[in-house]
């Protein structure tokens, strides 16, 4: 049985790839910071990602 490699990616590109699935990030949080949140007309909440590096 063979089993695909999960491996590390750049942010850079997972959120092109975000992006691609018509997510938009929210940019004007009044949170702590440290996460990005993500929203897309269709979903009934919003997604929230912990940032590593900017």
């Amino acid at each position: 049985m063979s089993t695909m490699k999960l491996s590390n990616i750049p942010l850079k590109d997972f959120r092109k790839f975000l992006s691609s699935q018509g997510l938009n990030i929210i940019k004007d949080s009044k949170g702590r910071g440290g996460h990005e949140k993500l929203s897309k007309l269709e979903m009934d909440r919003k997604k929230f990602f912990e940032e590593f590096d900017k």
